[in-house]
């Protein structure tokens, strides 16, 4: 049966290590926010506990170019269009939009998204699709693990993670005790 989850890898994953730089940046500019969630967006450590920067901020630490932001969004479009034709949405489903900047989030050893959760509920319901893309590897946990396709996707520098935000693909972070994740995620919006 079809899971709906497809991976891709980036061609240049160097441009992850700008990203990460990128976020290094912002935790001295002090432009980072503890990760929230819901549309309310809360902060309540039992369900998440992350170091997040919004890409919206990003033209105050520098050029777009500094940090590969282009060139990311390049190879992301073509994940997104390779998504939809795949998968017959763009035949059936609709069109879409990033209505907002995607964030980059940092978990240290012991955190993450612990609870399963889906990214398309309540007052986020527009959400249509969700990427994620790993920034660095992580050998011990660190994926994503979805509950109904009994599925993980590994968190392995480059690899970008695309899925529906509906409520059939709830997940959640797999917990690295020893190592820290740094993950790149936005969402495509119904239009």
């Amino acid at each position: 049966m079809e899971n709906f989850i497809r991976e891709y890898r980036l061609a240049d994953p160097s441009i992850c290590d700008s990203l990460v730089a990128l976020f290094k940046k912002a935790v001295n500019a002090k432009l980072v926010y503890e990760g929230t969630i819901g549309g309310n967006s809360a902060v309540d450590h039992r369900y998440k506990k992350s170091t997040d920067f919004s890409l919206e901020n990003a033209g105050k630490l520098g050029k777009p170019d500094e940090f590969r932001d282009v060139s990311y969004r390049n190879e992301l479009a073509v994940f997104i269009q390779d998504y939809l034709d795949e998968t017959k949405i763009n035949e059936h489903g609709g069109t879409f939009r990033i209505k907002h900047p995607p964030q980059i989030q940092w978990y240290k050893p012991g955190e993450g998204f612990y609870a399963w959760h889906l990214d398309g509920a309540h007052d986020l319901c527009d959400r249509a699709l969700v990427f994620t893309t790993y920034l660095n590897d992580v050998t011990d946990g660190g994926g994503t693990e979805f509950y109904h396709q009994r599925h993980t996707a590994s968190p392995d520098k480059g690899r970008t993670v695309i899925f529906p935000a509906a409520l059939t693909h709830v997940h959640r972070g797999v917990v690295s005790k020893t190592q820290h994740k740094y993950l790149l995620t936005g969402w495509l919006y119904w239009t």
